[in-house]
């Protein structure tokens, strides 16, 4: 029993590894500068559409990470709660960033759209993580 609980542990870990290595990828992909992975609080301070930094792969990247996190603990730690509650919060966040989304094509109308065509929501194009072509700021 001891010996199938640290196996099962190392394997729960390596998983862990695995999704800190994504989420940090997804929080910083700009190929020519690091500097730009929050671009979000400097947009908002300036009160601009946040375009660059990890908002050029994908709309969402905030709430990307945060369900990369719980994809994380639900296999560190796999309890009833957590098994419950992961489709629960992915769910929550899908809808809270549909609202935000409705939000910001009040706010910033054609612009938003443009950008809303152009980047998913939430799973990044192969392609653009590849070295491809990403929506940058007109």
């Amino acid at each position: 029993m001891r010996a199938f609980a640290r196996s099962s542990g190392q394997g729960a870990q390596a998983w862990v590894t695995v999704v800190t290595i994504a989420k940090r990828r997804l929080l910083c992909l700009s190929r020519e500068h690091c500097v730009d992975c929050f671009s979000g609080n400097r947009a908002q301070r300036r009160h601009t559409l946040a375009t660059t930094g990890a908002y050029a792969y994908v709309r969402h990247p905030q709430y990307v990470g945060f369900v990369l996190v719980m994809f994380g603990f639900l296999l560190q730690w796999p309890t009833l709660l957590t098994l419950a509650m992961f489709p629960v919060l992915v769910f929550m966040y899908t809808r809270l960033a549909r609202t935000e989304e409705r939000e910001a094509l009040a706010e910033f109308g054609a612009t938003y759209d443009h950008y809303a065509h152009d980047v998913p929501g939430f799973i990044p194009r192969l392609r653009d993580l590849l070295g491809g072509t990403t929506h940058r700021q007109a």
